[in-house]
């Protein structure tokens, strides 16, 4: 028999694992580009993807009953007033709705815009959970994407990708 020591490979092969979820999560991924849309606000005015080309969008995708929605609607009303008259264009886009989103929207105090029947867009765009939130470039291409209710650092996350775009675009 050999005298050679048996090496841990497990512990070793549950590093290597996590060093690359790890390292998969911060390169940059390819989020391709949004579908060209076609919505109605709440008072009856028809809202496209191309009114909004060279200009930054952000589609918080929700509806009354979604609990973790009502937690994230604080942060996107605090991304509309920081950043709103500077490009970014924030809008609620209801989906899956079973109430009222506009007294909703009224009775919270959230002074987004918001776009209704927004299911066909969020069926183009993948959306499975809500809430989901997607920042759309300039350019159309899908520049940040999160399911959930954003943690801490994925709200820093999104903060640096808006003020990066605005940046760019001299805003």
């Amino acid at each position: 028999m050999s005298d050679r020591r048996s090496f841990p490979l497990f512990p070793v092969l549950i590093v290597v694992a996590l060093g690359g979820v790890l390292l998969f999560r911060m390169m940059p991924q390819d989020l391709g580009d949004a579908p060209d849309w076609r919505l109605v606000d709440g008072v009856g005015r028809t809202h496209t993807s191309e009114d909004y080309r060279g200009e930054l969008v952000l589609l918080d995708f929700w509806a009354t009953w979604c609990g973790p929605c009502r937690i994230a609607m604080p942060e996107v009303q605090h991304l509309h007033e920081t950043y709103g008259g500077r490009g970014l264009n924030v809008f609620g886009a209801n989906v899956w709705e079973r109430s009222d989103p506009l007294r909703f929207m009224q009775d919270a105090g959230y002074t987004y815009q918001i776009l209704l029947n927004a299911d066909p867009l969020a069926e183009e765009m993948s959306v499975e959970g809500i809430p989901t939130i997607v920042l759309v470039g300039a350019d159309g291409e899908v520049l940040y994407r999160t399911v959930g209710v954003p943690s801490e650092e994925e709200a820093a996350k999104l903060v640096g990708v808006i003020e990066r775009e605005l940046e760019a675009l001299g805003r």
